[in-house]
């Protein structure tokens, strides 16, 4: 958790200049890739969506309590125009700058206050699940291939209705179950590969148009989440936000630069979309 203080006091100190995600990591003192990762499970926020908000927050309070021109609050919070920040602070409130002038604007619950060493705390400290620690060997995931952002995961149901429609080709590679693996690029960027199929033998050969990655022998922490039915990416999240956010900062164990992936297997029904799924976070010490 000191780690995003660190990051949250980089971010408050430095509102108003360039700043960037690569900075704000290296506050943090880990990989921009991790860095994103756990910011975002533990806070809900990405990074640079979180510095968007805090900026407009800052300026919708100065632009209610002082009498600053616009274009003036517009610099100082980072925006290299009155236009661009007029538009960026409409389409985050819903009313433009000028509304808010003189304590005429009822919107101030839409404020983003500071998170502080207290909120997380209290996310720190909700109801932990406990993960089975496990070695598995080398095998590879082949399916459909994908590439998205840490705030366009939502695009990803999307790509596994499109692996439904050519389930029959899959089933003769597979192995073990369904598998949905994210491959990162070691925190060079905030984008990340995703691969919706099945677990299959190293050396299975792809149907056309699919892609396949070999995954090496690794160690894993393995937490079951069950399914309500619902979106299963929006029914998955707050098992996300446990693991990155709360599980891995304090469980002595450090996240190894290997594929995680979600495990569909016996206990998960793809008709109705309940029962079990099984997340498989690489670990190391």
């Amino acid at each position: 958790m000191q780690h995003i203080l660190k990051a949250i006091d980089r971010i408050e100190t430095h509102l108003g200049e360039d700043l960037r995600l690569d900075e704000i990591a290296d506050a943090a003192g880990v990989s921009r890739y991790h860095f994103c990762r756990t910011f975002q499970a533990m806070t809900g926020w990405t990074v640079m969506g979180y510095v968007r908000a805090r900026r407009l927050s800052k300026a919708a309070e100065t632009l209610r309590d002082q009498d600053t021109p616009i274009v003036d609050i517009a610099l100082d919070i980072g925006f290299g125009s009155q236009q661009a920040f007029t538009r960026s602070f409409s389409d985050f409130f819903g009313v433009s700058p000028g509304a808010v002038r003189g304590g005429r604007w009822a919107g101030t619950e839409r404020l983003v206050p500071p998170l502080s060493n207290a909120t997380l705390t209290f996310l720190k400290e909700q109801e932990m699940m406990e993960p089975k620690i496990v070695d598995k060997g080398r095998f590879a995931a082949i399916g459909l291939k994908g590439s998205f952002q840490r705030d366009t995961t939502g695009d990803i149901p999307a790509l596994w209705e499109t692996v439904e429609g050519r389930w029959q080709e899959l089933l003769p590679l597979m192995t073990e179950g369904g598998i949905g693996a994210c491959i990162g690029d070691n925190g060079r960027t905030d984008r990340f590969d995703y691969i919706a199929g099945v677990i299959a033998d190293p050396d299975a050969m792809p149907p056309d148009g699919m892609d396949k990655i070999i995954i090496e022998p690794q160690t894993y922490a393995v937490f079951t989440h069950k399914l309500t039915g619902a979106n299963i990416n929006i029914d998955i999240k707050p098992t996300l936000q446990h693991i990155f956010g709360t599980w891995l900062p304090n469980s002595g164990f450090r996240l190894a630069e290997s594929p995680d992936f979600e495990y569909y297997g016996e206990r998960f029904d793809p008709v109705n979309k309940t029962g079990e799924i099984d997340f498989f976070v690489p670990v190391t010490r």
